[in-house]
């Protein structure tokens, strides 16, 4: 377990990303099975997808910036504060590529 409120931060911000990657799948297959290909009639659950991805890029960079934060100042050697940041400069990569090369 991480001993420095830093470490803490970016597990928790770690664990945010977990929690929202595993309930986005559901809310999808919700928001497919009530609107079918009119995606526009579910307002609410579509709206709640939007937020929840921005909550997860958020998130992850947090999970990043805290969790060096703690590596560098604090010295953390917690496998969980190196695994939150490690999703997060995967967030960072994923961002980076989709600013780069857009679909």
């Amino acid at each position: 377990m991480p001993q420095s409120i830093l470490g803490k931060w970016s597990v928790g911000f770690g664990t945010v990303i977990i929690a929202f990657f595993l309930v986005s799948p559901i809310l999808m297959a919700i928001n497919q099975h009530l609107a079918g290909d009119e995606m526009i009639v579910n307002l609410p659950v579509r709206s709640f997808l939007i937020a929840a991805s921005l909550l997860v890029m958020v998130a992850g960079l947090s999970a990043l910036f805290t969790g060096l934060a703690s590596i560098i100042k604090n010295k953390e050697r917690s496998i969980l504060v190196f695994i939150s940041t490690a999703i997060g400069f995967l967030v960072l990569i994923f961002l980076f590529g989709e600013f780069l090369f857009p679909h």
